[in-house]
């Protein structure tokens, strides 16, 4: 094993000096550091749902950055793959995080954020929750964001819910409601929709128009992350982003206060 290996639970990380985030010579080290920090409270997060990563093999910034929902051939044997109906029938395999190890190897390949769906594996065709993700324009001043926040708190409630709330680590926040019955996927997109055109009414700052050439100086209340395959990044997940951001869990009672992006790493590291 060469100098620039390290052994971390079993787990071969390379080159752990290299800096991932440029502008905050925030390294590989580093990022696996908060993950170990934060091992059960992402693990609660990512267990029984598929994920979806988002890769840099280079670092922030570099040339390569993509998508990955499926497993590679490479990925080692104790990464769970689980096989999962598409939209057009077809079966394919997903990834399944259970374990630290699983999650330290993807950081090794380069894997900066880990989305999760709205729904298990154990029972993927009805989500067991609803989310809402705020997505400002970003010349809006943040006072309209948390009015916007707090008034679907309101109309959830309203329902019945009793809705929680995390930064997304980006421009907004993500509002999240359990599900309290088995729906289908279209139930609950329907639903969403319903609620966030409802809010759209009644506010001319609020839209749920998708073009942004269309939401100029709006909050677009983006109800379709409850559409079977869309996924949000998950609690705890780093963001690729400069700094490092967190989508972190929060208090109500603490919104008024709080930034979308507010939360990094080295609040852990620390």
């Amino acid at each position: 094993m060469d100098e620039e290996t390290i052994t971390i639970k079993g787990v071969k990380i390379s080159h752990p000096s290299k800096v991932l985030f440029p502008q905050s010579k925030i390294t590989k080290q580093e990022l696996v550091n908060y993950y170990l920090k934060v091992e059960k409270l992402i693990l609660k997060e990512l267990k029984d749902r598929p994920i979806t990563l988002i890769r840099s093999p280079h670092g922030l910034g570099g040339d390569i950055q993509f998508v990955q929902k499926h497993p590679s051939e490479s990925f080692p044997e104790y990464i769970e793959r689980v096989k999962l109906k598409e939209k057009d029938g077809n079966l394919d395999y997903y990834i399944e995080i259970d374990q630290i190890d699983d999650i330290l190897y993807l950081l090794n390949i380069g894997v900066l954020e880990f989305h999760i769906t709205n729904s298990c594996l154990s029972d993927y065709e009805h989500p067991d929750k609803l989310i809402f993700d705020l997505d400002p324009d970003e010349d809006l001043d943040l006072k309209h964001v948390y009015k916007c926040a707090f008034d679907i708190k309101a109309e959830l409630e309203s329902r019945g819910f009793k809705p929680t709330l995390k930064t997304s680590g980006g421009k907004g926040f993500h509002i999240i409601a359990q599900m309290t019955e088995k729906k289908t996927w279209d139930y609950v997109h329907a639903y969403a929709k319903e609620i966030a055109d409802k809010l759209a009414l009644q506010n001319d700052l609020y839209t749920t128009v998708v073009s942004k050439d269309l939401r100029k100086g709006k909050i677009f209340i983006d109800y379709l992350r409850n559409s079977r395959g869309a996924t949000t990044v998950a609690a705890y997940s780093t963001r690729a982003k400069e700094g490092a951001p967190i989508s972190m869990p929060i208090d109500w009672e603490d919104l008024e206060k709080t930034k979308p992006n507010q939360f990094t790493i080295k609040d852990f590291l620390n």
